[in-house]
């Protein structure tokens, strides 16, 4: 006979694993990828290691799971369903310069974030492989929504897109390690921030509004 399973029961799991989570959030912050280990994230969750294997399989699971969570495409990946489905029809001009404009905050503020791009750019893993496949399958289905604007016109979009978003991740990395200025511009600084911020929604307004005028030649 199968033991039913109580609320409280569920509750404490989840509590659990949740601690699991932050562990590993809080020893990425202070040591970086490399301070990860089965008993190291054990210890400062306080928990015992063999519930990682109970409710993950395993550490890298459970660091996966983290990732994923801190992940700006791939951790808010249901509410960006509903916001292109609720954009539809004027992704182009509303959602995309949003979700660029949100992206750039949500790595600016969250130093977790910074030390896993840096995980991902200094060191060969199958895990971060696996997570950035994802974030780009991800990243295909809102170019499906673009392609027919930007079809038979000279405009790459998506090579736009690989520059803007790779300058995000170095301007942030490089403040954030070395502290000093690219090109006069510190994102350190609130202003040159906003100047930032300001110049990719031009770009990528610019990038659609010629595709727009293409199409009507």
């Amino acid at each position: 006979m199968k033991r039913k399973v109580h609320k409280g029961e569920i509750y404490d799991k989840e509590r659990t694993k949740q601690k699991f989570i932050d562990a590993v959030g809080k020893i990425i912050k202070k040591e970086g990828y490399t301070g990860l280990g089965v008993n190291k994230i054990a210890d400062v969750a306080g928990v015992n290691k063999k519930l990682i294997y109970v409710y993950f399989g395993n550490v890298d699971k459970l660091i996966e799971t983290y990732i994923k969570n801190q992940d700006y495409w791939i951790g808010s990946s249901i509410n960006l369903d509903d916001l292109v489905r609720e954009h539809a029809e004027d992704f182009a001009e509303r959602l995309a310069p949003v979700l660029l404009t949100n992206q750039f905050e949500h790595v600016f503020k969250n130093k977790e974030v910074q030390k896993i791009l840096t995980w991902e750019l200094s060191k060969k893993s199958s895990l971060m492989r696996k997570v950035a496949n994802e974030r780009e399958m991800l990243g295909t289905e809102l170019f499906k929504l673009t392609d027919p604007l930007f079809k038979n016109t000279n405009i790459d979009l998506r090579a736009t897109y690989s520059i803007l978003v790779a300058g995000i991740y170095y301007l942030i990395i490089h403040s954030s390690i070395n502290g000093s200025t690219f090109c006069e511009i510190d994102v350190s600084k609130e202003a040159d921030r906003k100047r930032i911020i300001k110049e990719m929604q031009r770009i990528i307004t610019s990038t659609y509004s010629e595709a727009k005028a293409e199409k009507k030649k």
